[in-house]
């Protein structure tokens, strides 16, 4: 699969010393107003206008509103409205509630107001599975290219986060590894749309994996892992390496054999989840970064103090024991 376009939204800072009141790193506000009608800008939740600004956005870069499908991913959809409609619910005791809320909440918001804009009546899906997401949208998509190799995808993941949400976590225990306080989790949110096709055009971007390791809380899988790892680097030189650690904590636990192979081997690699923060569908925007560094908008030794970098693998973990790995290429 080729990337013909890709566009994000991320948070605006990814200094947790700004947060300010906030738990988490928020997205940026970027301007859609030329996509929408001036009501829907005042009626629709951050997530829906980031999420469909987003989509669009992408669609003009490739000068087209017409594609073939829409599949995208969520973790957890349009929370806050979730959380409202919940609080209106339990507020108006079932009655009076305000459809618009239910509206936003509801997962496929986002794809259906696309179609909508766009006229398009195509394949339609959005996927809902944590940390998984991201590689349900990538398998999907690829299917539906082997059975429709002509077609144009729009693909995308989104991602809000509340304080709520992010109290529910760690009240669970599920914020990962922290020491003292000394290295906390650090979360966010972000929206990443893409364009995908089985055309293969010089000076794009391919996908020529995208893998799924489960069960690595046992030492075995962590070694299949890394044996894979090991026979593709050895295949091509100039090879970098985007890993999900949210901080030293982690880097130095789930990922510390593969950072010790990388050291060894004189492999440069950085975490991305220093400017998304931690949620399930961080992986969206290491995808637009490995795109940029690879096609050069920005320059690899501004990211990983190399040379021209010609391949990424992107391995990002789910809670402790799933780990997703991509692989994208430059096609000369």
């Amino acid at each position: 699969m080729y990337i013909l376009a890709i566009h994000s939204v991320i948070p605006h800072s990814k200094d947790a010393s700004q947060l300010g009141n906030k738990m988490y790193l928020e997205m940026e506000d970027q301007d859609f107003s030329d996509l929408f009608e001036r009501n829907e800008m005042r009626r629709l939740s951050k997530l829906i206008k980031s999420g469909i600004g987003c989509g669009l956005r992408v669609l003009k870069k490739i000068n087209q509103d017409r594609f073939d499908a829409i599949i995208t991913g969520t973790g957890k959809g349009s929370i806050s409205k979730i959380e409202q409609f919940l609080s209106d619910i339990d507020t108006y005791k079932e009655t009076a509630l305000n459809p618009s809320i239910f509206i936003q909440s509801t997962h496929n918001t986002i794809n259906g107001q696309i179609a909508l804009k766009t006229g398009n009546n195509t394949y339609n899906v959005t996927h809902v599975n944590q940390g998984l997401t991201l590689y349900n949208v990538l398998n999907d998509a690829e299917l539906f290219l082997l059975q429709h190799p002509d077609a144009v995808i729009l693909a995308g993941v989104f991602e809000e986060n509340t304080e709520f949400n992010i109290e529910i976590h760690n009240s669970a225990g599920l914020s990962g590894l922290e020491s003292d306080g000394a290295f906390p989790i650090k979360w966010g949110e972000s929206v990443t749309f893409f364009i995908l096709s089985e055309r293969s055009m010089p000076g794009k971007v391919k996908f020529t994996s995208s893998q799924i390791y489960t069960n690595l809380n046992e030492s075995n899988h962590w070694e299949s892992l890394l044996k894979d790892i090991k026979l593709d680097t050895s295949k091509i030189n100039n090879t970098a390496f985007l890993l999900g650690h949210n901080n030293e904590i982690e880097l130095n636990s789930y990922y510390a054999d593969i950072r010790r192979y990388l050291n060894e081997s004189k492999i440069p690699f950085k975490g991305f989840k220093d400017v998304t923060g931690e949620h399930d569908t961080s992986g969206g925007y290491a995808i637009d970064l490995a795109n940029q560094i690879l096609t050069n908008k920005v320059t690899s030794n501004e990211i990983f103090q190399s040379e021209k970098v010609h391949k990424i693998i992107i391995i990002n973990h789910f809670k402790e024991y799933v780990c997703h790995v991509m692989t994208l290429e430059l096609v000369d």
